[in-house]
């Protein structure tokens, strides 16, 4: 733009660190707010976690990680670490993606993979967050994270990295867990971390 219109533009940023890139490459004069998504809570509630899984057909015993899958071939949603991180946790689990997925992954045997595909409707969103035991966001850079605070909207906690806007929105121990960005040790440890809680300690988390 015009720089004798800088001061009559208003950059909003989701996050403070995508405002704080933001305030390094603009004008001094633009002015830089920090306004943070939100979704309906009349729409992303909690669902009893075991009719939601019946409802999608989910079936087994073991727990439940879901992921969303969309944009996965770009190397930012950090896909590879989410398979490292899988093989190195080791116990069975049930991986379950929404959103767009055509990639062929050579996934650990311990993980048997439920893909639900394009989740057009809230219902079928809230079905899917709230039947997991824990929501990983293995991206590598993200400017903010909306679906981890769907998730967290339907009493589901979130994994992951430290990087980008998800750690203004995940808080360690209480919502779920932060892990350094790229260490896939780290990301299978706060996996087990989530998967291996008591009841209490489960119904605390997803409550918060």
């Amino acid at each position: 733009c015009d720089r004798t219109d800088a001061r009559r533009l208003v950059f909003v940023a989701p996050s403070r660190w995508i405002g704080n890139l933001a305030k390094h490459v603009l004008d001094s004069r633009v002015r830089v707010e920090h306004i943070p998504h939100g979704v309906d809570l009349t729409e992303f509630r909690s669902l009893p976690q075991q009719a939601a899984r019946q409802w999608l057909d989910i079936l087994g015993d073991s727990p439940v990680v879901a992921t969303v899958a969309t944009g996965v071939h770009s190397p930012r949603k950090g896909l590879r670490f989410l398979v490292e991180a899988l093989t190195k946790l080791g116990k069975p689990v049930t991986l379950v993606f929404f959103g767009h997925f055509r990639q062929t992954v050579n996934w650990p045997e311990n993980v048997r993979v439920v893909s639900l595909g394009f989740l057009g409707d809230v219902r079928l969103l809230r079905a899917a967050y709230s039947a997991a035991d824990v929501l990983v966001a293995p991206s590598l850079a993200e400017m903010f994270g909306l679906v981890l605070i769907e998730s967290m909207a339907c009493g589901t906690p979130c994994v992951g990295f430290e990087t980008g806007g998800i750690p203004e929105i995940i808080r360690p121990g209480r919502t779920g867990y932060l892990v350094p960005r790229g260490d896939t040790a780290a990301l299978a440890a706060a996996m087990e971390k989530a998967l291996s809680q008591t009841a209490d300690e489960k119904a605390a988390m997803r409550a918060a």
